[in-house]
Formats: structure tokens, C-alpha cells, sequence
């Protein structure tokens, strides 16, 4: 049997042409016989079908073996990483409605840079300014954005900024590389349930023993769940300082909205009014990046807000807006520069 890292090119003969290709960043299967890939954001049907439902039943299911876990009617998701760091998940009947549907997305060959960014138009030079006195002063940052957005790529990025000398535990659902194997760096990654049906690992205990791993920093994939949340926030809480994460939302004001009621709902005896003044006594930057289509029809993932947070709300530094561009506020920037400089000394 091949390892898991070249079982999906094995089995997997219709696709094994866009694995192979550098320029797809995801291949998805919505029926045996319907393919499309991403190619620069953008997706397009191509040639490639499995011989029948029942031959791509057969290719999920192996892969899930080869990994220990087990998909089947009872359990019809599979959402794993191989060990090359790409991203499978894949759904069954009656789950899906169509038939399985699976999606890849291969691990990048090439990491960009917050200096690649820039030079694609991600981001404004002024950004590293911003990001390198966050952390320097090791503020807690949370990076926002949709699927897609290019969440990851800016954690990573914020990661490296982070001094060589410093403890790093990242936590995650699907592990995917934040800081590199080359730095002092404790990996987590939230187990899914196995073939044996014992019990999952959630990230909220992932999250919580992570402070018994000594760390410098602790770096949160992502935060979805209510629990988890409020792992991260107790953790901030405690003296842990300079944490990362990222979260699902719509612009910066919404990502503290979000850490809000995810709290709010993991604590009863919270109330909405007092989630909002914990989270925003505990998260000091948020920064918006999405995935858009400019008007000649190019999709850019792009930062289109840098915003503090104190006890009155989030405050703008940097924001992007289509027909103007980046603009900054430069007396706030430096406002905020010498505040942090006076809180952190």
C-alpha cells in the first residue's frame, strides 16, 4: 500500500494531471464525473471522472484507512491532512445529496513573504511597520477573513517575525506549517475521531495544555468553536501575551463581534455586554484580509483593514478601498505607536 502521500495520485488517476501541476491551488470534485480547479482564484471545469460513484467511494475510503480513520454512512465526512501537509476533506451519501464530492487543496510549494505580499499589492509597505511594532511589544493580534482569503499566508508571515530565541506553540485544527520545523516550535493538532471511535481532541484542551508547554507565544489556527475561544482568551488572560489567531468574518468590528458571542456562549454567566469589554481588554490589533475580484476582473487577496482595539472600539490605521487604494492615517499611527511604547515599558 502507498503512503498517504502519494495515495492520492495512486487511486487517483482522473486528478493526478492537477496534483501534479504547480499552478492549481485546488481540485474539486463535485460528483465522479464533474471536476473543476482553481488556477489563480479562479475555478473552471476540466477533463476527469471516475469510472462510477462507486470507484470514488472506493478512493475516499482508502485514503481514509491509510490515514486510521473511517468513513462510511455513519460517519460521512473526512476532513484530513496528509503528510505533505495537503488538505483533503471529502463528504458521502446521504450526506451529500449528489454523491461524494471531494476537495484537495495540495500544500504550497513556495511560502510567500509579508515582502511577496507587498509586491502582489496585498499589502501596503507601511503594514510591516505596523506588524513589526505588534509584535515586537507583543501585542495579541487576530487575523480575519473568509475562506480562501489568504488568512494562513499572513499568520505565517506574522509568525516570522517572531524572534528566533522565543517558544512558539502553534494549535490547530489541520496542521499547516505556521512557523516551520527550523524555529523552537511545539505543534498541535486537534485528532479526529479514528477508526476505533475514541474520543476526538478538542482545541480548547489543545489550547489549555498548551500553557503547561512553557511557551513564548501560542499561535491559534483558527477559532471556531465557542470552547476554544474561550481557551484563547483565558489563556491571553493569564499572562500569555502576544498570541496569534485568526477567525471567520466580514471586516475587523465583526471579528471582536464573533470572539464575542463565541464566548458569550461558552460561559453562561456572561452576558453579550461583558464578552465585548473582555474581548477587547485581551485583543490589542485585528486586520482584515479578503478575497476579491478588482474591475478588470483579477481576484487579489488583500488586506483591506489594520485596526486597534480599546475599550471604545476599534480605531483605523490602514485601510483599503477600490479607486483609492491603500490610505493610512499617519497622526494615528504614531498616536498609536507612543501608546504602546508607554503601556508595554
Amino acid at each position: 500500500m502507498p503512503e498517504p502521500i502519494n495515495l492520492v495520485t495512486h487511486y487517483g488517476a482522473p486528478i493526478a494531471a492537477y496534483l501534479a501541476d504547480d499552478t492549481v491551488t485546488e481540485i474539486c470534485v463535485n460528483r465522479f464525473d464533474q471536476v473543476f480547479v482553481e488556477r489563480r482564484g479562479r475555478l473552471a471545469q476540466v477533463e476527469g471522472a471516475w469510472r462510477d460513484e462507486e470507484n470514488l467511494v472506493s478512493y475516499i475510503k482508502s485514503i481514509a484507512h491509510k490515514l486510521g480513520q473511517e468513513v462510511n454512512d455513519r460517519n460521512p465526512i473526512l476532513d484530513a491532512r496528509l503528510h505533505d501537509g495537503t488538505r483533503i476533506n471529502a463528504v458521502l451519501r446521504p450526506t451529500a445529496v449528489y454523491g461524494p464530492c471531494l476537495s484537495i487543496r495540495p500544500y504550497p510549494k513556495v511560502q510567500f513573504s509579508l515582502d511577496d505580499l507587498i509586491g502582489f499589492g496585498g499589502l501596503p509597505p507601511i503594514s510591516v511597520e505596523i506588524f513589526r511594532h505588534a509584535i515586537d511589544h507583543r501585542l495579541n493580534a487576530v487575523v480575519n477573513g473568509g475562506t480562501g482569503s489568504g488568512k494562513t499566508t499572513l499568520l505565517r508571515g506574522l509568525c516570522g517575525m517572531i524572534d528566533p530565541a522565543e517558544r512558539i506553540v502553534t494549535v490547530e485544527d489541520t496542521a499547516e506549517n505556521l512557523v516551520g520545523t527550523d524555529r523552537h516550535v511545539v505543534s498541535f493538532e486537534a485528532a479526529k475521531r479514528d477508526m476505533q471511535g475514541g474520543a476526538a481532541v478538542t482545541m480548547a484542551r489543545l489550547i489549555a495544555n498548551s500553557l503547561r508547554q512553557r511557551p513564548d507565544r501560542i499561535v491559534v489556527g483558527e477559532i471556531r468553536e465557542p470552547d476554544a475561544a474561550t481557551a484563547y482568551i483565558d489563556a491571553i488572560n493569564t499572562g500569555h501575551a502576544g498570541a496569534l489567531t485568526t477567525v471567520h468574518a466580514n471586516n475587523a468590528r465583526e471579528a471582536l463581534t464573533r470572539l464575542q458571542i463565541l464566548y458569550a456562549r461558552a460561559a453562561s454567566n456572561i452576558t453579550l455586554d461583558m464578552a465585548q469589554v473582555f474581548i477587547r481588554q485581551n485583543i490589542d490589533l485585528v486586520i482584515f484580509q479578503t478575497r476579491e475580484r478588482d474591475p478588470d476582473g483579477t481576484v487579489a487577496r488583500r488586506v483591506k483593514e489594520i485596526a486597534t482595539v480599546s475599550a471604545e472600539g476599534v480605531s483605523y490605521l490602514v485601510t483599503h478601498r477600490h479607486g483609492d487604494g491603500f490610505n493610512h492615517d499617519a497622526h494615528a499611527l504614531d498616536d498609536w505607536k507612543k501608546q504602546v511604547e508607554a503601556a508595554h515599558h
